[in-house]
C-alpha cells in the first residue's frame, strides 16, 4: 500500500501524527503525505485520510453531503470519522477532515481504458445521480447551482487571451481550430441555455477523473472527492464523463453512444451534442499551463502536447460527425 505514497517525514508530519492519535484515539504508527494538504495515517489495523479544507464551512458542507448520501443508501464512498459530530478539527491554523481510507485492490489505480471499467463507472454514476436527486431538498441551500455556460464562456475568453502569447509559434493554428470549436459550441448552447439548468436536478459530482474511482478488493467500485459537488441536471455530469472517456475510445462516435443508455439517450439532443464539441480539456490545461512558472511548464509540456496533438485528427473527425448530426437534426 505505502509504495504509492510519498514517504517524506518532517516536523509537521510528526506533530500531525500526534494530533490525530490524540483526537481519534487510534494508535496510528505512521503518517505520509499523499499530496499537498492530504495525508494518510495508518495503524496496524486501519488507515484514515487527513485532508485540509479551505474553511470550516466547506468541511461542514462535505460532511453533510456524505452523511446525506449514506442516509439515502449510497454507500459506495467513504465516511467521515465520528469525531466530526463535534465539528471540524483544527491543527496549527489548518481546518482538517478525517475520512475513511478506501484501499484499492492490489494498489492498482482505476482507469477508463477497459470497457468493463467504463461500464461499472457509468453504472455507479447513474446510481449516484438517482440517489443524490433525493438529497437535493436537504442540500439546496448548501451547494451552488452549477452554471455550465457561464463557466465555459469564461474559460474560452481566458484561453483566447492566453493563446495570443503563442501567435508566432507553430502551435497557434491548432489553438485557433480549438477556439473555433469552442465558439461554435457555445453559440448553439446559448440558444438552448435552459437545457443546462432544466429539472429534475441531482447532486453533480463535478470531477469525474479516473482517479476519483477506486476498485476495492471485493470488486465493488467507489467514488471519492466531492469537493466540486453542485446542483444541476445529470446530463452535466454525463457530458464530463463523455469528455473523460473519449480519448480512451479514440474519439469514436459509434463507440461513445454504445457505452450505455445513460449516454445514448442524449444522442439526438442538439445542446448535448453541441457541448461535446467544446474542447473543455484543451482550454483548461492551456489556461493552467500559462499560469505556471518555467519549471512547472517544462514538467507539464509533455502532457499538454499529448492532449493537444496526439489525437488531433481523430478529434476533428469526431467534431465533424457531431456537426453533421446537429445540422441534420431537428431545428
Amino acid at each position: 500500500m505505502t509504495k504509492i505514497f510519498n514517504q517524506r517525514r518532517d516536523g509537521l508530519n510528526s506533530r500531525l501524527l500526534l494530533y490525530v492519535k490524540r483526537r481519534t484515539g487510534i494508535n496510528f504508527e505512521k503518517i505520509s503525505m499523499i499530496k499537498k494538504g492530504v495525508w494518510i495515517a495508518s495503524s496496524a489495523k486501519e488507515s484514515w485520510i487527513i485532508k485540509e479544507f479551505p474553511n470550516p464551512g466547506k468541511l461542514n458542507q462535505q460532511i453533510l453531503l456524505i452523511k446525506t448520501l449514506w442516509e439515502h443508501g449510497f454507500n459506495n464512498t467513504y465516511k467521515f470519522h465520528r469525531i466530526h459530530e463535534e465539528g471540524p478539527c483544527y491543527f496549527e491554523g489548518r481546518c482538517l477532515g478525517i475520512l475513511q481510507y478506501i484501499e484499492p485492490f492490489n494498489d492498482q489505480p482505476f482507469y477508463y481504458d477497459s470497457a468493463g471499467n467504463r461500464k461499472d463507472a457509468l453504472a455507479l454514476l447513474c446510481r449516484y445521480h438517482s440517489i443524490s436527486s433525493k438529497c437535493v431538498p436537504r442540500l439546496k441551500d448548501k451547494l451552488i447551482t452549477f452554471n455550465l455556460l457561464d463557466k465555459w464562456e469564461k474559460r474560452l475568453e481566458r484561453f483566447k487571451r492566453n493563446s495570443d502569447f503563442f501567435k508566432e509559434l507553430s502551435v497557434y493554428p491548432y489553438l485557433e481550430k480549438y477556439t473555433l470549436l469552442g465558439e461554435g459550441a457555445l453559440q448553439i448552447m446559448q440558444a438552448h441555455k435552459d437545457y443546462f439548468s432544466m429539472e429534475p436536478h441531482c447532486i453533480l459530482h463535478g470531477d469525474l477523473a479516473h482517479h476519483n474511482f477506486i476498485r476495492k478488493a471485493d470488486g465493488s467500485l467507489c467514488m471519492i472527492d466531492f469537493d466540486l459537488a453542485s446542483i444541476g441536471p445529470k446530463q452535466i455530469d454525463i457530458l464530463q464523463y463523455c469528455n473523460r472517456i473519449l480519448p480512451e475510445i479514440s474519439w469514436s462516435p459509434p463507440r461513445l453512444f454504445s457505452e450505455g443508455d445513460a449516454i445514448s439517450q442524449y444522442k439526438k439532443d442538439i445542446p448535448f451534442l453541441a457541448a461535446l464539441l467544446y474542447p473543455a480539456d484543451i482550454f483548461r490545461e492551456w489556461n493552467y499551463f500559462i499560469s505556471y512558472d518555467k519549471k512547472r511548464q517544462k514538467k507539464q509540456w509533455k502532457h499538454l502536447k499529448d492532449i493537444t496533438f496526439r489525437q488531433f485528427e481523430k478529434r476533428m473527425g469526431f467534431s465533424k460527425w457531431i456537426v453533421d448530426q446537429i445540422e441534420g437534426g431537428p431545428p
